[in-house]
Parts: structure tokens; sequence; C-alpha cells
């Protein structure tokens, strides 16, 4: 229990997991970029999650309804999963 209290304050002192998880479901793509800036990289529905990740980090498995927005922080990456409609639909952010 101790070891978990200590990995969440941990996180939320991490500038980046704040950012990161100031996003919602619900916001639209451009709130996204203008609260986040520019992703590392877009992915299309057209890939998988295996092909649109970033190296070393986990992933969740699912498919990419319309575009993936993925971000890196320091020790955070946060990948956004926006629908035809430019709205987000699903958040992921995890450590390494």
């Amino acid at each position: 229990m101790l070891l978990y209290a200590f990995a969440y304050l941990l996180a939320w002192s991490d500038p980046d997991y704040r950012k990161f998880t100031s996003i919602k479901v619900g916001m639209s793509e451009r709130k996204m970029v203008e609260v986040l800036g520019k992703p590392i990289r877009e992915c299309g529905k057209e890939l998988t999650m295996a092909d649109c990740h970033v190296e070393g980090y986990p992933y969740k498995s699912r498919n990419i309804s319309h575009k993936l927005y993925l971000y890196k922080g320091s020790e955070f990456v946060a990948y956004y999963y926006a629908n035809e409609f430019g709205v987000i639909e699903d958040v992921y952010v995890i450590g390494s």
C-alpha cells in the first residue's frame, strides 16, 4: 500500500503527467493540441497499435477508430484516440 501511495505521489509531481491527464474524453482535438502542443506522432486507422506506439512503453490493445495521437514526456507517454468528428474518445497515460 505504501509503495502504491509513493508511486501515486511521484506521478502527480511530474508536470508531464499532470498535463497529460488534463485531457479528458469528450475534449476536442483542437483543445488537446492547444494544451499539449504538437504530438510526436499521429496514426490513422489503417495502422495497428503494434505499428504505432512508443517503443519501451506499454500500450492498449485496441483498434484505432479514426486517429491516434502520441505524446511523450520525461517518464510518461500518452495515447489519445479521436473519432471522425475530432473528439477525444479514449485516453491512456502510462509510465515506462
